[in-house]
């Protein structure tokens, strides 16, 4: 199951059971430490292709160098990982409400 289907299953407000949920949480964090892996990568190899924008552009402002930076196939990768990781998050963070929903449900909390 993909990221957009469980973002689907969650909009559309069905009744998702806990061991479903328990199993998109897990899927989720697995796709998150992928994709963090991804972007350590790109994270690595950034200060050198920044320092080489600079020397080669006759950059003098940081700024400058960064739109340049953004530019770049993994500068735009870059952008597209984080925003990535911080949906995941988000996604991750209301499926653990709905846990602990049901959690105090089943406690007769409510």
């Amino acid at each position: 199951m993909s990221i957009t289907d469980i973002v689907k299953k969650i909009r559309k407000e069905e009744v998702i059971t806990p061991g479903d949920l328990a199993n998109y949480r897990l899927r989720l964090a697995a796709e998150y430490s992928f994709l963090s892996e991804q972007l350590r990568e790109i994270l690595k190899k950034k200060p050198e292709i920044w320092i080489e924008i600079r020397q080669r552009e006759e950059v003098n402002s940081d700024k400058i160098a960064d739109r340049i930076w953004e530019t770049t196939k993994l500068g735009k990768d870059e952008m597209s990982l984080r925003l990535e990781l911080k949906s995941i998050d988000k996604l991750m963070s209301s499926i653990n409400s709905r846990l602990r929903t049901y959690e105090n449900e089943s406690r007769n909390n409510y």
